[in-house]
């Protein structure tokens, strides 16, 4: 819901605010750190979301607010891709954060299987018990 609200703490929002002296993205260091390039437009992003679902992966890329993004995909997605679709958005966030805080960056393949963890073990806490 932040990244839908655009609350995050990317660089341009803390640049915006006058605490930090730039916005450009931390990982490509081209563009301006906004929700949506952190998560979907960034080619690091893009890297994450091409080892995903192939539904996600013949997703447009546009540069648009993520709330927009976000609608368009979860009405054009079946609704079983929309786990992939928050597990991947979650898991790019942190990985930006892990690249900023502790100088760690996850490959697009360590995050698909974080993503793929994370929807295993919420099936599984799901599926009744035998």
């Amino acid at each position: 819901w932040r990244a839908a609200k655009d609350i995050l703490p990317t660089k341009v929002n803390l640049h915006r605010r006058r605490v930090i002296d730039s916005p450009l993205c931390p990982i490509c260091q081209s563009e301006p750190e906004t929700t949506s390039h952190a998560l979907w437009t960034c080619s690091a992003a893009q890297d994450v979301w091409c080892n995903n679902t192939r539904k996600l992966q013949k997703c447009r890329v546009v540069e648009a607010p993520f709330s927009i993004i976000l609608e368009q995909l979860l009405s054009s997605l079946p609704e079983e891709e929309h786990q992939a679709l928050a597990f991947t958005t979650k898991q790019l966030w942190s990985r930006r954060n892990k690249w900023i805080f502790e100088a760690q960056f996850s490959s697009p393949q360590q995050v698909f299987n974080l993503v793929s963890t994370c929807i295993s073990d919420l099936n599984t806490t799901r599926s009744p018990q035998k």
